[in-house]
């Protein structure tokens, strides 16, 4: 028997029992190493309108998003594993990469492409996560810290004004410009991005962007995506 959560989107089956992600599997996962993405979806399970995450994320995967973060910390464990495996089968389908925010057991047991670490989450131990590992910047001191931890990127924010941090006073093109050239990693933009000022973030050096209102709120969801990508550019 299976039921439809309102609130994900995605099929529970009471027949399946999911494995805790406090057991994840001995055997080593390895994440191959992945290309910065053009443009990936920060996911707030809060910002879609009322709609399910899961079709959100499914339609904008269907206009060729290539990544998605799976991001809401609030969520227990249990809900964050139904959330996470549903993205991972999800995103698998389309070919696109999943990396999960700030929970290694999470990211290995679900077999992401990648954990994010937020600002002041230290590196896990390689016997938690020994994979592709992407990080939050502010500035100079969290580039160095990518560096430190050998991040494989880093979302560098806020390039915009942001609803997510209204009180924080945007880097703009300047000096986001400023910290892309010294920056140790490859830096994707994040922060109040949308399909007007996306190119911006390229001129600025980002490799690629990141989104959360942009994507989650827009009506058109699709349509969105595919202005985002074409806005950034090749």
């Amino acid at each position: 028997m299976s039921t439809r959560s309102p609130r994900s989107g995605f099929v529970r089956s009471s027949a399946r029992r999911l494995p805790s992600c406090r057991a994840p599997s001995r055997r080593p996962w390895r994440p191959k190493t992945v290309e910065t993405p053009r443009l990936l979806l920060v996911t707030e399970r809060h910002r879609t309108g009322g709609r399910p995450l899961l079709g959100v994320v499914e339609e904008a995967l269907r206009a060729n998003l290539p990544a998605v973060q799976f991001r809401d910390r609030d969520l227990p464990e249990e809900e964050a594993w139904e959330y996470a495996a549903a993205l991972r089968e999800a995103t698998r389908r389309r070919g696109a990469l999943l990396f999960v925010n700030g929970r290694p057991e999470l990211a290995r047991a679900v077999r992401a492409d990648g954990l994010h670490l937020p600002e002041g989450y230290p590196r896990p131990p390689t016997t938690e996560w020994s994979g592709v590992l992407t990080v939050a910047a502010h500035d100079g001191h969290g580039l160095e810290r990518a560096r430190q931890v050998h991040a494989d990127f880093a979302l560098l924010s806020p390039l915009f004004d942001t609803r997510s941090h209204p009180d924080t006073e945007p880097l703009g093109p300047k000096r986001f410009a400023a910290l892309a050239a010294e920056s140790p990693v490859p830096l994707v933009a994040l922060g109040g991005i949308n399909a007007g000022n996306a190119h911006l973030a390229r001129e600025s050096g980002a490799r690629g962007v990141a989104c959360m209102d942009a994507i989650l709120g827009a009506p058109d969801i699709a349509g969105a995506v595919s202005d985002l990508l074409a806005a950034f550019g090749d």
